[in-house]
């Protein structure tokens, strides 16, 4: 019999190593959750577990005849082996939800048809990767298997930085009030997310919508949505998210330290720190007892406000930061060892900023400029070579995104559309006293590192000092362009090359003099002490979150149904108008509806139209001229943003009320208005499918009695949307 099985052929041995493993997988499952009482999720763990064990070793013993029991191969072949099985689990999915939502095919052929695929994909991966040593695609994998097995302690971290940046979305369900649905993001919790980014990414995922022209970066929303469409939803999306980005933002930037510092445990503290607490790069060195007190509480984050970690916002830095990361660690790989890979793989990931964030392109290529003349200057022309390669990639990469910009620049209201979203400061001054005290940081860390590192690892200086100099320029651009859009997010770009500058000058201090004093064991000891508790504290820190302020990750459930009912039962396109500012972020965020009033920040409108559209509500809603009026001037900021805001220098660097539109310009829109009103031939110019009306809108003025000779589409706990019987017109 043994002769018979080990003499069957090879694929049939696959097969029956399979199906074996298969079998054992569901008699688990049954024994422990039918007969033990187990929950079937513990119960389906501890079967896969099972399984994949029981499949290595017949896989590897009698599939494949591998007798290579030595230790480092066994942890190779293990660890690529559970790999593979990870990564099928994420192929099923994908194969599933394509096969079931694209091409219409039943779920359960879908799932053969999955299964079938991954077992050809496995056997390949198995025979000539996995068992197969003496192939070159094996010899390539356990290479990268010791790579892994060396920054293991890396890994684990980032298994702990993945688990408590999703931590927040398992607690806070338990801790939301009564009539209240959670949702990963909300405009109350995150602003940004919540009334900017989250609704392009939910255009994209629910009716593949995207501006042409845009202003804002595409490929963030392309990421998002289209995790979205994959997952099924965009709530899902948001929640996975947050465990899968922070992860990999930690190891690139453990990655980028590594290659600089060339020392292991400094660039695993350093990472740790980053992705828990990157603002403390605004308080090193501190200046008085202010920025004292707020570099001790990013240090101990159980002693802030209990706040959102800093990764957990897209798309900046959620987002963007992977790119901007990796496109430094190429950058530095091309600067300090050249090579045709790293320059294109620079190159690549410089030109992918363009569609990312803008501060992050600016910025890198004011310091590719600075690093390209330094290495000129010092007659490196191989390494200067290779930032002009980056740049000229990065430039031919960058053509799409141009030629979007002209396209959006030739339309007539784009410089309505720059100034409500651009928020632009006008001028040429020199900007001093709203940033001196980042001059003065970056002056001492570009001072500490020229004078403790720039001989000893004179290449890495350049990168940083270039980095750390290239801030002096950008948040100046308005000295050559005489406009600077948002100049505040400039400091942003700083964390990482601050926090870099302090990990090269910390280990030029620990060799220069306190290596001979303290013992490396002490020191490990006592780094992993450091982490264990800085990592406690933001678990704490987020726990305290989560069940002191879950309601603003709340959105009432009456509020909730109706926004379900319209991604269920209306067409993805159709327009729903209201005059709550709430309940219109939430419908950008939660259906696939489009608005009749959008936001200032999210459109490409003109305020023309804007104003046009507000007449339109105004009938409707019966709404006299003073009415209208006062909403709005009170809702100014939502409809134009930073429209009415000072544009003069340094006024995003103060502290602003809502800046009201003129009275003067008010009256003339009201005067129009007026005329409205009294133009019997006055007919709806612009689509309106559904009218809205709940709680909010009631707060904020009546609701006109006409509405009740509307046709009622929805009607339930107090929320009403109305069906328009009309032309539609876009």
């Amino acid at each position: 019999m043994y002769k018979f099985l080990t003499g069957l052929p090879i694929t049939v041995r696959y097969l029956i190593a399979g199906g074996t493993s298969t079998a054992i997988d569901l008699v688990i499952l049954y024994i422990l959750t039918e007969f033990f009482g187990w929950w079937y999720l513990a119960s389906a763990t501890v079967a896969f577990v099972v399984a994949v064990v029981v499949s290595f070793v017949l896989q590897k013993f009698y599939t494949f005849n591998n007798s290579d029991i030595s230790q480092k191969t066994v942890a190779a072949q293990s660890t690529l082996y559970l790999a593979l099985q990870i990564t099928n689990i994420g192929i099923n999915t994908m194969l599933m939800y394509a096969l079931v939502e694209w091409a219409g095919v039943w779920y359960f052929f879908a799932q053969i048809i999955a299964a079938a695929a991954i077992a050809v994909e496995s056997f390949f991966v198995y025979r000539f990767i996995i068992f197969h040593t003496t192939a070159p695609l094996a010899h390539r994998a356990a290479q990268a298997v010791a790579v892994l097995r060396f920054h293991h302690v890396a890994l684990s971290v980032a298994v702990v930085v993945s688990l408590l940046y999703g931590l927040h979305h398992f607690l806070m369900p338990q801790f939301m009030p009564e009539g209240f649905v959670y949702k990963p993001i909300t405009y109350e919790s995150d602003h940004d997310a919540g009334g900017y980014y989250g609704p392009r990414a939910n255009a994209f995922f629910s009716r593949n919508q995207l501006d042409s022209p845009s202003f804002l970066p595409i490929l963030n929303p392309l990421i998002i949505g289209g995790l979205g469409k994959l997952l099924g939803s965009m709530e899902r999306a948001y929640i996975v998210s947050d465990f899968l980005f922070p992860p990999l933002i930690f190891l690139a930037v453990y990655a980028l330290a590594r290659e600089i510092l060339y020392r292991r445990l400094p660039s695993l503290i350093l990472a740790s720190i980053f992705i828990v607490s990157p603002l403390v790069a605004l308080f090193i060195p501190p200046f008085n007892a202010a920025t004292l007190h707020n570099f001790f509480t990013e240090w101990f984050p159980a002693f802030r406000e209990p706040a959102l970690l800093h990764f957990s916002s897209f798309e900046y830095p959620k987002i963007t930061f992977l790119f901007y990361v990796c496109a430094l660690f190429f950058i530095f790989r091309a600067v300090a060892r050249g090579g045709r890979k790293n320059i294109l793989l620079a190159g690549l990931f410089f030109g992918s900023l363009f569609y990312t964030y803008l501060y992050d392109w600016a910025y890198i290529t004011v310091s590719l400029f600075i690093m390209l003349v330094w290495f000129a200057l010092r007659r490196e022309w191989n390494t200067a070579k290779s930032c002009a390669g980056i740049f000229g990639i990065g430039a031919l990469v960058s053509i799409p995104y141009w030629l979007n910009f002209a396209a959006l620049r030739r339309l007539p209201q784009y410089q309505d559309i720059i100034f409500r979203i651009g928020g632009l400061e006008v001028g040429r001054s020199f900007r001093f006293s709203s940033v001196w005290k980042t001059y003065a940081r970056h002056i001492v860390w570009i001072g500490a590192l020229a004078v403790t590192s720039l001989r000893r690892i004179p290449r890495a200086v350049i990168f940083l000092i270039a980095l750390l100099a290239a801030y002096f320029v950008v948040v100046n651009v308005q000295a050559v362009l005489g406009f600077s859009p948002q100049p505040d997010h400039w400091y942003r770009e700083t964390f990482l090359p601050v926090l870099l500058s302090l990990g090269v000058v910390g280990v030029w201090t620990w060799d220069r003099f306190l290596s001979a004093r303290i013992s490396r064991k002490t020191v490990r000891i006592s780094c992993s002490i450091f982490l264990v508790l800085f990592f406690a504290q933001a678990f704490y820190m987020q726990y305290s979150l989560s069940r002191n302020d879950s309601v603003v990750w709340g959105v009432e459930r009456r509020y909730a149904d109706a926004y379900a009912w319209l991604a269920e039962h209306t067409e993805a396109d159709s327009v729903v108008g209201s005059i709550s500012e709430a309940t219109n972020r939430d419908i950008l965020l939660f259906s696939h509806n489009s608005l009749f009033l959008p936001s200032g920040g999210t459109t490409l409108m003109s305020n023309e139209e804007i104003w046009q559209r507000f007449y339109v509500l105004a009938l409707a809603w019966e709404w006299s001229p003073e009415q209208l009026s006062n909403f709005v001037q009170k809702n100014s900021y939502y409809f134009f943003q930073d429209y009415y805001r000072s544009s003069a220098i340094d006024s995003y660097f103060k502290t602003t009320h809502l800046q009201l539109i003129p009275e003067d310009e008010l009256a003339i829109h009201m005067s129009e208005f007026v005329e409205t009103q009294q133009d019997s031939t006055h007919s709806i110019q612009y689509r309106l499918d559904y009218l809205f009306v709940g709680p909010r809108e009631e707060a904020i003025l009546r609701v006109p009695a006409s509405f009740a000779k509307l046709p009622l589409a929805y009607n339930a706990d107090g929320v009403r949307i109305y069906r328009i019987n009309h032309e539609r017109k876009r």
